[in-house]
């Protein structure tokens, strides 16, 4: 198989290409970023892509097996601009899933978030609902959709003290938290996701945390 990772320098997208090249059902592990990884490894190649440029960005997807998709951003990076944020957010995404659909890539899956809904009063999970909708209807032999509560986990060169600080907080509460409001481990997620994809079950399927530790397990 070849996997095509979106967001590989977030959380787990660096988790998910580490387990990536340690599994064998991967052959080729191509990252599409907007800097080149400081990965070396035989079956890893990284792609520097302009996401704005339509021509290279569906060039760069190109043929494989499946696309991961941890592309995210926060409203401190894009200093407050929704606009700016969108387009990070949604359109990579769903620009990716098109360019992928017309190169008949049959899998994808992507991180979402628990309690994403188009209909949500919260800028976040509308985006992420509406992100959701639209991927549903692009053609796919199957798409995989994560929705992680908080996500554990080390993220070293980026500072976030108020993600650290709910760290912290849902660690000592999490066995008085409903299953799907638990937080999660990066790695978790990235095996998840890994899992999920070499099932090779069609249809849209959703995973939120107990689904998610089945898969792992």
């Amino acid at each position: 198989m070849e996997g095509i990772v979106l967001g590989g320098s977030g959380l787990i997208g660096k988790e998910l290409i580490r387990q990536l090249l340690k599994d064998p059902a991967f052959l080729i592990v191509r990252a599409l970023v907007r800097a080149p990884l400081d990965i070396e490894h035989p079956k890893f190649l990284s792609q520097t892509t302009n996401f704005s440029d339509e021509e290279d960005f569906r060039e760069k997807v190109g043929t494989g097996t499946v696309v991961f998709c941890c592309i995210g951003t926060t409203m401190k990076n894009v200093q407050g601009d929704k606009v700016a944020y969108k387009q990070i957010d949604y359109d990579i995404a769903i620009n990716a899933a098109r360019y992928a659909s017309e190169q008949n890539i049959k899998h994808f899956a992507i991180v979402s978030a628990v309690g994403a809904n188009a209909n949500s009063r919260n800028f976040y999970l509308r985006l992420k609902g509406k992100i959701e909708e639209d991927l549903k209807v692009i053609p796919f032999n199957s798409v995989h959709i994560f929705h992680p509560s908080l996500l554990l986990g080390d993220r070293k060169n980026e500072s976030r003290p108020a993600e650290a600080w709910m760290q912290k907080i849902f660690k000592a509460i999490a066995i008085l938290l409903p299953a799907k409001y638990k937080p999660v481990y990066a790695r978790d997620v990235a095996a998840a996701m890994i899992a999920a994809v070499k099932k090779n079950k069609t249809g849209i399927r959703v995973y939120e945390y107990k689904q998610m530790m089945r898969l792992i397990r």
